[in-house]
């Protein structure tokens, strides 16, 4: 039986737990066709094999989406295996173990920055050209409710973070970065904002003050 994601060529980033991986097992059951991306590689194998068993395929390339190299290998790869690239999902993202901003060191910031915000950014640029070249393409961006309602639980660099990811996917009839982004291959940039689930992700476990 088809549905809209059958065949569908989807990179989904942060897929090798939490929410990525869940968004990968139900792709998967629709027949989508995925490259998974996170950086840790037996996960990202696990979840691999439980997406085959639900009848999509499932393409294993471990990416930090900071790393720009990496990022060009993520799409590369995807391109030359499945043949194009349909959609984007910008998942990968994480917080700081401590979440008081009293707390929060600079390092702790910038890292959490850098996979959230700058990470997004750093790999639509890559696959733009694929994207463009085909003349059709989907970016999608998770963020969070934490963007709209920070709060203790997500963090002070975590919030700030998501809130910047949401400002990332404004359609393009404003003068934003998203602009120059996504206007080239697609007036779609959905930003899908979570709140509470029921999976604890890496972001809630761990957590310290």
């Amino acid at each position: 039986m088809s549905s809209t994601f059958t065949d569908q060529r989807i990179i989904i980033t942060g897929a090798s737990s939490g929410i990525g991986a869940e968004v990968a097992r139900q792709l998967a059951a629709q027949g989508a066709r995925l490259s998974l991306a996170a950086r840790r590689e037996p996960e990202l194998e696990a979840v691999a094999a439980r997406c085959r068993e639900l009848g999509g395929e499932a393409l294993v390339i471990p990416t930090d989406v900071t790393d720009r190299d990496q990022c060009r290998r993520l799409v590369e790869g995807t391109v030359a295996t499945f043949g194009g690239l349909d959609m984007l999902i910008n998942n990968a993202g994480f917080s700081s173990k401590v979440r008081s901003p009293r707390y929060t060191s600079a390092d702790e910031w910038r890292a959490v920055m850098a996979v959230n915000t700058l990470g997004p950014m750093v790999l639509t640029r890559e696959l733009l050209p694929a994207m463009s070249a085909q003349g059709s393409g989907d970016v999608v961006l998770v963020s969070s409710l934490a963007a709209h309602r920070p709060n203790i639980m997500a963090g002070v660099a975590y919030s700030a973070a998501k809130a910047a990811v949401t400002q990332e996917s404004i359609p393009p009839l404003t003068n934003t970065t998203a602009s120059s982004f996504f206007a080239v291959i697609s007036p779609r940039s959905p930003c899908f904002c979570g709140g509470v689930f029921s999976c604890y992700t890496p972001c809630v476990v761990g957590s310290r003050r």
